[in-house]
């Protein structure tokens, strides 16, 4: 489904039935469109729009799409989009992870002062999409120097949750994670998801290892689609768990 269409079904399921409520930020001014026309939506109208459709399980295609149109509607639209977006981070390409190291250093020229600050005071989540040869490219090389820039610094400070999800890696790419070494302190939940190539019956053939990283700050683990072995080999980094989700039998401790 486009994106649009997905706009226009979120707009007629609210507009009925779902009643306003007041966002969680201060009111911003009715937002304007590139003509200076105000929009016949209310605000909060536009809030849930946006929220719902960014919280949507979204192809990497829609998001994109997404992201570079939310930029170009109005400053209106950017403002609740960037605030939206702000709290739950998704970067689904290697561009726009350059693109939000950027903006947590505040270097980035398409946000004004007001918004510029916004990532790193609003960010609770970063989700990750890691595709073959991803971790040893540029794209696995700046999400672990973003771990490390967020850990050695200190901002993003509201930052719990981080979600990375594998599509079609290899065998050795789902052990030697060594991104995580640099796995920041406040980080109190990581879900990771393996998609693709490999089904879970080859999975069950990977060797037994030792994680190369340590988590014993990590208190929630969700891990889905791989196997009982790359599970217990997960949560052998994980000595301090106080949960786990996974589609399989939980291995016995």
């Amino acid at each position: 489904m486009a994106v649009m269409e997905k706009v226009y079904k979120t707009i007629r399921s609210i507009l009925p039935s779902k009643p306003l409520t007041l966002s969680p930020l201060p009111p911003l001014p009715m937002p304007l469109d590139n003509y200076g026309r105000r929009y016949n939506l209310p605000y909060d109208v536009l809030w849930e729009v946006i929220t719902n459709l960014w919280d949507s399980p979204l192809s990497t295609e829609e998001r994109v799409q997404f992201m570079t149109s939310s930029l170009l509607v109005s400053k209106g639209w950017m403002n609740i989009y960037t605030r939206v977006a702000s709290r739950s981070v998704y970067i689904p390409c290697s561009s726009f992870l350059g693109h939000f190291m950027r903006t947590i250093r505040q270097e980035c020229l398409i946000y004004d002062a007001t918004l510029k600050e916004l990532p790193n005071e609003l960010c609770q989540s970063i989700s990750i999409d890691i595709g073959p040869g991803d971790s040893e490219s540029s794209l696995g090389k700046a999400f672990s120097d973003l771990l490390y820039r967020i850990k050695i610094t200190g901002t993003l400070p509201n930052l719990r949750k981080l979600s990375v999800r594998y599509i079609d890696v290899s065998l050795d790419e789902m052990f030697n994670c060594y991104h995580f070494i640099d796995v920041p302190a406040q980080i109190e939940s990581l879900e990771l998801r393996y998609d693709g190539l490999f089904a879970r019956h080859h999975l069950n053939l990977v060797r037994p290892s030792y994680p190369p990283w340590h988590l014993p700050f990590l208190r929630h683990l969700s891990v889905f689609g791989c196997s009982k072995t790359l599970v217990e080999n997960i949560i052998s980094g994980c000595p301090m768990l106080e949960s786990l989700r996974t589609d399989l039998p939980l291995p016995q401790s």
